[in-house]
């Protein structure tokens, strides 16, 4: 009861900005006594879900094992928008944490700048509060999981160290999630929800302290992920009830509004009286008659050209937005630091090392020559985009064997059907890049290794004997095995490193 008498001191309208401008509206009404009771009735229709939203809320934080904040952010056009009163931390619950080995000082100046953190997150009165700006997909935590949910089937969640996705190269510097991080969250996770179109994730923060394998549990998932579909079904009604009520009050501001212009002319017959006598009703019917012939178009004409003009401006003001990377706040990733720079020298240059030395290995004892050109991009990830996806063992070993499976295939296909040579590899490379996103394996020195396969042009077709080209595959899967072997040694040496982030080799 303690809670629920809190938030109804505080809630507000879970809905976004367009709906709360359709909602609310701008401007005043004729006779201001519509406008009045349209809120009234506005603020009696919403206060009772408003209190539920939020008692989901606390509901979802509550009930799970290490969750100590759960944030909402409602999809509206292109961009992710935080949804108002959609931020719960539990207050019986600190982040703050002090670590063995740590004097008295240390702890006091690491709890001080936490709390900082969290006034800069929570408090809007701040000189250096955040305000959580909309998000586009990919940039964020909630752009993060937008982008990388699972299929709507599956019900598991993964959990990620916040200081995973912040220093991940691939992710735009975002200031608010650098604060979680400082704030002492450790762990976050991200549970989507689509309600008839109205679309969302909601994000789940846990202590740096926390378990796991306990987060992971599987009853602890579930809760948090029927939560999440109860947050979202919260906000969605909490929208459609708003637009209601929203049209309501214009329905009651027009009739309102028809009334006193028909009072209005009334009043205006009534003045004039005297000229209106002299004239018939035969003489207004043909009046009328002329009218409707001075019309250049017909209404319901125009009516279709202006909603095809409107859309075309909409799609048009949209595309411009994307091209511009307009909505949110994204920055440039920041330089890498002189000691990161160091690791990377060294990792790269020995395994370029390793790689030339088995190249000539390799030649002496087969005859044929060894592929490097694509292993440079494969160096690149691996040593300096060390938290990329495409740079983890999984995808560097399996994207290299869908990539040459489909492109010897193709190419073994075009040449018994007859397809030009120009065509070869434009065809072959771009199924390879698709297989290997539809698989979840891509890797782009992968694309390289397909696209020259499709330009070789002493390819021989399997008929013939082409002891070459798997030696060339042979050579491609081995030199890989040592790129990764080195990455694995050199990257984990650093403490400010780890790599892989998973291997996942199993393929089921």
């Amino acid at each position: 009861m303690q809670q629920t008498n809190a938030a109804e001191e505080k809630v507000e309208l879970v809905i976004s900005p367009s709906e709360r401008t359709s909602l609310l509206g701008t401007g005043t009404s004729p006779g201001g006594s519509s406008t009045s009771h349209a809120a009234a009735a506005t603020d009696s229709g919403i206060s009772a879900l408003s209190v539920s939203f939020v008692a989901a809320l606390q509901d979802a934080v509550h009930h799970s094992f290490g969750v100590v904040a759960v944030d909402v952010w409602l999809m509206e056009g292109q961009n992710l928008v935080h949804a108002n009163n959609g931020w719960y931390r539990d207050p019986r619950a600190s982040c703050h944490e002090t670590k063995g080995g740590m004097e008295m000082s240390d702890t006091t100046m690491k709890i001080e700048e936490q709390r900082e953190a969290l006034s800069r997150l929570e408090d809007p009165t701040h000189p250096a509060y955040i305000p959580p700006s909309p998000q586009i997909p990919g940039v964020g935590l909630a752009g993060f999981y937008w982008k990388n949910h699972p299929s709507s089937t599956r019900r598991e969640l993964t959990w990620r160290r916040i200081h995973s996705i912040s220093s991940d190269p691939y992710q735009p510097h975002y200031e608010r999630m650098n604060l979680l991080e400082l704030a002492g969250f450790g762990y976050v996770t991200g549970c989507v929800f689509d309600l008839r179109g109205h679309r969302g994730v909601v994000l789940y923060l846990a202590r740096e302290s926390a378990q796991v394998e306990m987060l992971e549990d599987e009853a602890n998932c579930e809760h948090l992920a029927r939560s999440a579909d109860l947050i979202g079904a919260l906000s969605a009604l909490l929208g459609a009830r708003g637009r209601r009520l929203g049209n309501r009050k214009r329905r009651v501001e027009g009739t309102f509004g028809r009334a006193r212009k028909v009072l209005e002319i009334l009043r205006a017959f009534a003045s004039s009286g005297e000229g209106m006598q002299g004239e018939g009703c035969g003489q207004m019917s043909q009046r009328r008659d002329e009218r409707r012939r001075g019309r250049p178009l017909p209404q319901r004409a125009m009516s279709v050209y202006n909603r095809a003009h409107q859309s075309m401006i909409v799609k048009a003001d949209v595309f411009a937005s994307k091209c511009h990377a307009a909505g949110g706040a994204v920055q440039p990733p920041s330089r890498m630091v002189a000691s990161e720079l160091r690791w990377t020298f060294v990792g790269s240059f020995l395994t370029f090392c390793a790689l030339v030395a088995l190249k000539d290995i390799m030649y002496n004892w087969t005859g044929e020559l060894m592929i490097l050109g694509p292993f440079g991009a494969s160096i690149c990830l691996q040593q300096a985009l060390t938290q990329a996806p495409p740079a983890q063992p999984r995808d560097a070993l399996y994207g290299q064997t869908v990539s040459f499976v489909v492109s010897v295939a193709v190419k073994n296909i075009a040449i018994h059907s007859g397809v030009p040579f120009w065509l070869h590899a434009p065809l072959g490379t771009s199924l390879s890049i698709t297989a290997m996103a539809g698989l979840g394996i891509l890797h782009p020195p992968a694309g390289a290794m397909s696209w020259i396969i499709m330009t070789n042009g002493d390819f021989r077709p399997f008929v013939e004997l082409n002891v070459s080209l798997w030696v060339t595959f042979f050579l491609c899967i081995l030199g890989n095995v040592i790129a990764i072997i080195v990455a694995v040694i050199c990257n984990n040496l650093n403490s400010r490193r780890q790599y892989p982030i998973y291997w996942r080799l199993c393929w089921w």
